[in-house]
């Protein structure tokens, strides 16, 4: 029986000591501490630690690193007892990976190892999340979301406060790779959210953003037109507990005005009263409570007697359009002169092409005749035609005559016509007799348009502004005053007391001129495109431009005119005429009509 015992006790004696000689952790809190980061150079970073060796064994420190999304490597380097802190030179510190430490220590005496120390890391700038974005959801939740630029983190955290209150910090942890996150809330706080990404005890630096938890937004606001000047506007109520919703109306080019009407809680539709012959409306709604107020819903735009009613396609560039009475006269360049039928605007008809061996670039129509502007070439002088369109089928020439330049626009008014001959300047022609002939030529360096007010010629004259010319005596033209522009004026429009100026890139100037002599600029609308025809009467202009589209101009304030209306378009207007109802605008498709009154 003794025997036995000797056996096991022997047994557990052999037991202790293998065990003794296996490699064994100590307690956890026996790690290197106070592990510390700092860059000290490019691409080189410092490490420090503390540690007592109160043991008196020989230990070295063994370093652990991790980049980006990589595993540890737990062999990466390791320093002597007496060293307490290590320099890393070969590391990306403009990089988007995380540089990932921790540190034990090998007691040699013991052949064991330490647990590891809390981790630190390197975030270079661009590991920062960035396009952070807070969404109200509901009027009890919210979503946060941002863009993840960092390789290797262990995580994300958020911190949160509320109004003038402390901020929670580690409010929330999420793993590596999130990139949002929704998180509940109370109405009428405002939140304020700050995002990093960790690794270890180390952090990259932070995003932040606020958002005011408010009521729930309407939604799907939709515009009706129910006739010519009532609008009805329906919307998706979100909220509870809202006292009613306020309205926000823009007319045209105008501001804003913010709380235009209201209607009371849980209504969902109102309707407004325009007092405009036509426009451009914009509407948006928000729901409130007391003095709160959610965020808006998407804007809805309608447009009031605008649109697009009818068009024509010619068969060449369509440059111009004058009109009389229910046909339209369109220069259609190569083509010669379309003459349109648009008695029913919807459905415009072509009733001829009269060809003309020239370029066809303008018309003016007076009585039973159209007096065209052609031009074959670019040395040679341009034409004014006379054509009998008594029968508009089957038109017939009646006269011609040669002028100098390029006759871009021809305007009649009385006897004379007054070409607009580009770099040739102004010419002007007596049609009254049974020969057309040239009576008089003002030079000019870019004669683009004309229009004749009274006894005066008012010129566009492209990068020279406009010109007023004194033409009285037909024979001796004279120049009255001009004004400098800070475009390229390609077309002019007078009405009363105002002169309206196509200023390309620089947009629509209007001009004071019950002076003659001395005109001046009273205000500028630009459209941040190029204007190239403009055409005003009865306090608005319509305005045609090459790269936006259509505008229609109240000026009926004249010092705070402003854009009423507008149509995009994908062509290129370059003309515009009113009648009646309906302004013609030419573009590089043809002939458009547009409704701009009931």
């Amino acid at each position: 029986m003794k025997y036995i015992k000797f056996g096991f006790l022997l047994a557990v004696l052999i037991a202790l000591i293998l065990s003794c000689s296996e490699t064994t952790a100590p307690e956890l809190g026996d790690v290197p501490t106070n592990l510390e980061i700092e860059v000290i150079s490019v691409n080189n970073i410092r490490l420090t630690w503390l540690y007592n060796n109160v043991s008196g064994d020989t230990i070295t420190f063994h370093i652990a690193r991790k980049v980006g999304a990589g595993d540890w490597n737990e062999s990466f380097d390791e320093v002597d007892e007496d060293t307490f802190e290590y320099i890393d030179d070969n590391i990306n510190t403009a990089s988007n990976s995380v540089y990932a430490y921790k540190i034990r220590y090998y007691n040699k005496s013991e052949n064991s190892f330490s647990n590891y120390s809390e981790a630190v890391a390197y975030f270079s700038d661009f590991t920062t999340p960035t396009d952070l974005v807070i969404i109200q959801n509901s009027q009890s939740a919210l979503t946060l979301s941002w863009t993840d630029n960092c390789i290797g983190e262990e995580g994300y955290r958020i911190d949160k406060k509320i109004g003038d209150g402390n901020w929670n910090t580690k409010y929330l942890e999420l793993p590596e790779n999130t990139i949002s996150v929704t998180d509940n809330v109370a109405l009428f706080d405002t939140l304020y959210y700050r995002i990093y990404v960790f690794s270890g005890k180390s952090t990259s630096n932070s995003i932040q953003d606020t958002i005011f938890q408010t009521l729930s937004a309407p939604s799907d606001l939709s515009t009706y037109l129910l006739d010519d000047n009532k609008i009805r506007l329906n919307w998706i109520d979100n909220s509870n507990q809202e006292d009613g919703f306020y309205i926000d109306r823009k007319v045209g080019g105008l501001a804003w005005i913010t709380e235009y009407d209201s209607v009371d809680s849980n209504v969902t539709t109102y309707i407004d009263d325009i007092l405009y012959p036509c426009g451009t409306m914009v509407y948006r709604v928000r729901a409130y409570y007391d003095q709160f107020t959610s965020n808006y819903c998407a804007a809805d735009t309608i447009n009031v007697n605008l649109s697009i009613v009818g068009e024509l396609t010619t068969n060449g560039s369509a440059l111009e359009v004058s009109m009389s009475g229910w046909n339209a006269f369109v220069a259609d360049n190569y083509f010669g002169l379309a003459v349109i039928d648009c008695f029913n605007p919807n459905n415009p008809l072509l009733i001829t092409s009269y060809n003309l061996a020239d370029r066809t670039l303008s018309s003016s129509i007076v009585q039973n005749f159209a007096y065209v502007a052609t031009h074959s070439g670019i040395n040679t002088p341009g034409v004014v035609q006379k054509i009998d369109i008594t029968v508009l089928e089957e038109p017939v020439l009646v006269d011609f005559t040669n002028v100098p330049g390029i006759p871009k626009d021809i305007c009649v008014d009385g006897d004379y016509a007054y070409i607009a001959g580009g770099e040739d300047g102004l010419s002007i022609v007596y049609i009254a007799g049974s020969n057309l002939f040239t009576l008089s030529n003002y030079p000019m360096n870019d004669a683009r348009h004309v229009c004749i007010e009274g006894s005066f010629a008012f010129v566009a004259d492209g990068l020279n502004g406009m010109k007023i010319i004194n033409v009285l005596d037909p024979q001796n033209p004279v120049l009255i005053s001009q004004i400098t522009t800070s475009g390229i004026t390609n077309d002019v429009c007078v009405s009363g007391n105002y002169a309206f100026l196509a200023d390309g890139e620089n947009g629509l100037k209007i001009l004071n001129i019950s002076n003659i002599y001395y005109p001046y600029i009273i205000t500028t609308l630009n459209t941040g495109g190029f204007v190239y025809g403009v055409y005003a009467e009865d306090n608005y202009v319509y305005v045609a431009d090459k790269e936006k589209g259509f505008y229609v101009v109240d000026y009926s304030a004249i010092y705070t005119a402003f854009i009423l209306g507008h149509i995009e378009l994908n062509t290129e207007p370059i003309s515009a005429f009113l009648n009646g109802s309906y302004v013609y605008i030419t573009d590089n498709e043809g002939l458009k009509i547009i409704q701009v009154k009931p």
